[in-house]
């Protein structure tokens, strides 16, 4: 029920009901249900891991509202992975999450994807390396010779076929196998001879398979297949065959059970479960050796046999192989990983967390809590909906996890935005992928540390040394509202829009790009759905063929449909043709977009005519336009209730005549695309989450169809369900309607309920002051500024301990060899070779110098500051010719815990100063890795070739750092204006900032007054006139930037999106 709020009559509500706890979800008796609504990031394990620190970090999470988190070996851990002392680290983290009640999640893998155990399943099991299935196609006019090498691999199959009339006759091949041998395309020399008469030896190597045939007269195909291990894998070189039995097996016991070994005791208690990343089908054309046998007991003919129709071949029999291909290798891979893992967890109490490519949704059915990996875009993109990419197609994974009970579907988010990541990114990327059905966000991630080159692993840590992480409590109480909303409520949804997937595995060889055009208008069609506010779920073929079809609809799981749309697709299974079929004979609504189902990938024949018996069309002349270009379709297509529409834009025409839609925004008369909405049911209320994912201020029109209130009441909420304010809205024939200003990025919730009271309070004009960020502000840098020295001049002194005295070349900071390689030093050749075999580059030991030069105005106090790692090798730093050892640098607080520093103002003059960095390289990553940075209370200008250091620009408009001086600059900085007000001006008001380029983290100040802090739009602080007095008032913003400018030099350019170096 609705209760007026004791301390406002300005029509303020407060919303009481009975529920559960913001942070609880109904167990519904299961003993592995999640328990918080809280968002749960990849905490980056990559450093020494120390007790102390790993408490102090699970600290920071509980008291920023985080719900827990996925302990994430990562590049850089010193701990050695699944070690005891491993499971020791890992003990101290659970211990400390279960004294903060934050839920401990495992992930399976050291780094990433999973499936190897840091590598040691391969290492102990070669004979479960991944293979791939490479193949070499010939067309040979004979009578004539054929020479080919073949490359190094064990001979799958060698065949030609005679070409006649331009059409391969796959049912007669000559078999090549026994035309094939081995030879070594590579000479070798050495001076390793045997015996003192001679030095001189010949050798060969790098092996090839080579075939030569003497073709025959007439034309032929050839066709060679090879199983080769699969090499430069990242992190493990090879990499573990998936689809073979015996790897996964070895690695449930190399990692899972090493868990439950050490760690077992809290399964299904602090530890909540464990998450597999990124495994998935490799290359082009998935194999194993195991694979032909499987394929056979599946199919009942020989797959080896039809290979060359998998990757070539057409006609009669073509689709349905090509179908039963990577249907036995995706149900493989289901039945291989995902349902045994599955066992696994479940067996342990455990949930089975997954994020990696999706095969197809009913593989989903397998996984606890199913995962798209999206959600990597800063706010003024255009976000991605219902991608092309099953990976990252938020849609389709919540559609999923709907169908199949599943609590939670989560999005792996925020990877590789970069340093200049804000709050406003975060919770604007949150917003659209909650409107899709995503309920637990994971940000890639939360570092351990970020020192020396750490902070290059697909940044940002949106963690502790982000400026803007102490405000970071609001966005997590945002998140686990929106969570709450998302889990807890029903989505009214009346369509359902089937899986094209088979369409994809098909769509190959004679079909040109027609597999990249199904995936395209798939998400162009799931768009245009969600762009004219029609929600609807994606539906996997295996489950609609399990659905019951009555009275013109169908119902999955029990749950009624009233609209079926088939997308774009050129084949379907059986089960699926069948139950369409049938809907369509009982006047279901069927919607065909672009392309007709008719490829035979089963035991149904005549689909041609089937298909066409139901829109009383040749539907063959519709399927060679989409395929092959060939002919012309029909715009449009309507028999009883069955309609084709050759183009996905016009979809949205034919449904305004079947369906109403549960809520529409307009403006301007034209439908708002930057605008999406969705209608839900919450605690039996009718709410509508409306987002705009865009940067423009909209003037909303909405039209609710909702025939069940008598006089209905419109309430705008937050996502709290806390303040709700009263919307002047019309009761029409067609609708309620009323309408809004949504600013840019801002999401509403608005409440529909019967206005029992009859009456409302007036709804009162807000006064509106913006804050003009434009003119100049008096400024206050709240930390020391920094000069970022990442651009240094390299002198190579010594290669080898041999003078070498090239230089100076212009480098950034990175590992020697990276140096190297992008100024082309031109370093002497240096080899190493063993007996018998090809002599192998060898990088040379170094000496290398490093200078850095900069100017002082005037003398100032100034500290030269490391981070741990950044210079690599045997080193030392001279500052105008003063050494500095490492022992030298203490451990001192910048913007870092780790920093280390040294006082160098003795050290530097008025005028021109210089740095120097020595080291002695061994290894391929020594060297001056990092950027150093001095620190101090000035400001960094660079007029001409030398950054200046003096003092800051004490005026200057809101977010340029660059022209007062603070380009690297991070933390909080002040700006300070008066305004004037005059005595009938001081009243109630609301000070806010609407430019869209805005996004970062503000406090607002009102003549000391604190008004609150505000991370995302809309900026807009209430003010109490109590504050204000008339004649001068002072307006104090304290901004907090990111670490875009210290970490990487650089700034951001709103109108391209793109960061760029601020010199």
């Amino acid at each position: 029920m609705l209760k007026k709020n004791g301390r406002n009559g300005q029509g303020r509500f407060l919303w009481e009901y009975s529920g559960h706890d913001g942070n609880v979800i109904p167990t519904r008796g299961k003993e592995r249900s999640m328990v918080n609504y809280g968002y749960k990031p990849f905490w980056f394990w990559n450093g020494d891991m120390d007790d102390s620190e790993i408490k102090r970090q699970i600290h920071e999470m509980a008291d920023k509202g985080i719900g827990g988190f996925f302990i994430h070996p990562r590049q850089g851990l010193t701990v050695p992975y699944l070690s005891k002392e491993w499971f020791y680290k890992v003990s101290v983290a659970v211990e400390e999450a279960k004294k903060e009640n934050l839920e401990v999640w495992l992930y399976d893998e050291y780094p990433y994807p999973s499936g190897a155990a840091g590598g040691e399943v391969v290492l102990n099991h070669p004979d479960v390396a991944a293979k791939e299935l490479k193949v070499k196609i010939l067309d040979i006019a004979g009578p004539d010779m054929v020479e080919v090498e073949l490359g190094w691999g064990k001979l799958v199959s060698a065949n030609a076929y005679q070409v006649i009339d331009g059409e391969i006759d796959f049912n007669k091949k000559i078999d090549l196998v026994d035309y094939i041998g081995i030879i070594r395309r590579e000479d070798i020399f050495q001076m390793s001879g045997l015996t003192s008469y001679n030095k001189k030896r010949y050798f060969t190597g790098d092996s090839s398979n080579k075939l030569i045939w003497k073709v025959p007269s007439g034309l032929y195909k050839i066709y060679v297949f090879t199983e080769e291990v699969i090499h430069n894998f990242k992190y493990y070189d090879t990499f573990i065959d998936p689809l073979n039995y015996d790897a996964v097996t070895y690695f449930i016991q190399t990692t899972h059970e090493r868990y439950r070994k050490y760690l077992g005791h809290e399964f299904g208690k602090t530890i909540k479960g464990i998450f597999s990343d990124e495994i998935g089908l490799i290359g082009r054309y998935p194999w194993s050796p195991k694979l032909p046998e499987t394929f056979y007991k599946n199919c009942g003919y020989p797959l080896i046999d039809v290979l060359p129709v998998i990757v070539d071949g057409k006609g009669e029999y073509a689709d349905k192989v090509r179908f039963d291909y990577w249907n036995v290798v995706v149900k493989t891979f289901i039945q291989n990983y995902d349902v045994r893992i599955h066992e696994w967890c479940k067996a342990n109490d455990l949930l089975y967390v997954a994020e990696k490519p999706i095969l197809r949704s009913s593989q989903l059915q397998h996984i606890d809590v199913p995962g798209v990996d999206t959600g990597h875009l800063k706010a003024g993109c255009k976000p991605t909906l219902a991608s092309p990419d099953y990976r990252a197609n938020a849609k389709l994974v919540s559609s999923a996890a709907h169908f199949y009970k599943k609590e939670r579907a989560l999005c792996e988010c925020f990877h590789s935005i970069g340093w200049g990541m804000t709050l406003q990114d975060m919770k604007w990327t949150y917003d659209w992928l909650g409107f899709q059905g995503i309920n637990l966000f994971v940000p890639h991630a939360f570092y351990y540390t970020t020192d020396g080159l750490k902070k290059h692993d697909a940044p940002p840590s949106s963690f502790y040394q982000m400026p803007w992480w102490k405000y970071s409590k609001d966005l997590s109480d945002y998140a686990k509202s929106l969570c709450k909303l998302m889990s807890e409520a029903n989505r009214n949804v009346k369509i359902l829009l089937v899986d094209p997937v088979t369409s994809q595995w098909t769509a190959s060889a004679e079909k040109g790009k027609t597999k990249e055009k199904l995936k395209e208008d798939f998400s162009e069609l799931q768009n245009v759905l969600l762009d004219n506010f029609y929600d609807f779920y994606v539906i996997d073929p295996e489950l609609l063929s399990q659905g019951t079809v009555e009275n013109g609809n169908v119902s999955i799981n029990g749950e009624r449909f009233d609209i079926i749309i088939l997308p774009p697709m050129i084949n379907l299974e059986d089960g699926a043709v069948e139950k369409v079929l049938e809907y369509a004979e009982q006047k279901g609504i069927l919607i065909i977009v672009g392309c007709l189902p008719i490829e035979k990938i089963g035991n149904i024949g005549d689909l041609d005519k089937r298909f066409g018996a139901i829109l009383n069309f040749d539907v063959k002349e519709i399927y060679d336009n989409y395929v092959f270009e060939r002919g012309k379709a029909p715009e449009v297509l309507e028999k009883d209730n069955v309609y084709f529409i050759k183009n996905v834009g016009e979809i949205p025409a034919i449904l305004q005549k079947l369906v109403e839609r549960d809520i529409k925004i307009t403006s301007s008369g034209q439908i708002a695309k930057g605008i999406k909405a969705l209608h839900l049911t919450y605690k039996n209320t009718d709410c509508y989450f409306v987002i705009n994912t865009s940067d423009e201020k909209i003037k909303a029109d909405i039209r609710i169809e909702n025939e069940k209130y008598i006089d209905p009441l419109v309430l705008e909420t937050e996502i709290e369900f806390e303040i709700f304010r009263p919307i002047e809205a019309v009761k029409t024939e067609d609708g309620i309607e009323y309408s809004v200003e949504v600013l840019a990025f801002e999401s509403k919730l608005f409440v529909l309920k019967e206005n029992t009271d009859g009456k409302l309070d007036k709804c009162v004009k807000e006064n509106i002051k913006a804050i003009d960020i434009s003119d100049i502000w008096k400024i206050e840098a709240k930390n020391q500024n920094a000069l970022l020295m990442n651009k240094w001049d390299m002198y190579i002194e010594k290669v080898e301990g041999e003078e070498f005295g090239y230089g100076p070349f212009k480098v950034e900071c990175m590992p020697i060899i990276d140096q190297v390689d992008k100024c082309r030093a031109g370093l002497p050749i240096y080899t190493y070779e063993a007996f018998g075999c090809s002599k192998k580059l060898r990088f040379p030991s170094l000496d290398v110098r490093y200078t850095y030069r900069f100017k002082l105005e005037r003398k100032m106090g100034l500290s030269l500051v490391i981070e741990p790692g950044s210079i690599m090798g045997q080193w030392e730093i001279y500052v105008n010719g003063n050494r500095i050892r490492s022992q030298d640098f203490e451990r001192m607080y910048f913007y870092l815990s780790t920093n280390l520093a040294v006082d160098i103002t003795a050290y530097v003059n008025k005028g021109i100063n210089e740095i120097t960095v020595k080291v002695k390289t061994q290894k391929v990553f020594d060297g001056l890795v990092n950027p150093l940075y001095i620190f101090g209370d000035f400001g960094v200008f660079k007029p001409d070739d030398f950054f200046v250091l003096t003092d800051i620009k004490l005026e200057g408009t809101i977010g340029d750092l660059k022209s007062c001086g603070l380009p690297f600059y991070a933390g909080d900085i002040a700006y300070i204006k008066e305004i004037e007000l005059g005595s009938e001006e001081v009243s109630d008001m609301i000070l806010c900032i609407e430019d869209r380029k805005f996004q970062d983290a503000a406090s607002l100040f009102v003549n000391g007054y604190y008004a609150g802090t505000k991370s995302w739009h809309p900026y807009k602080w209430n003010i109490d006139k109590t504050w204000l007095k008339a004649g001068k008032n002072t307006i104090e913003i304290n901004i907090t930037t990111t670490l875009l400018g210290l970490f990487e030099g650089q700034l951001f350019n709103y109108e391209q999106n793109a960061y760029f170096d601020a010199f």
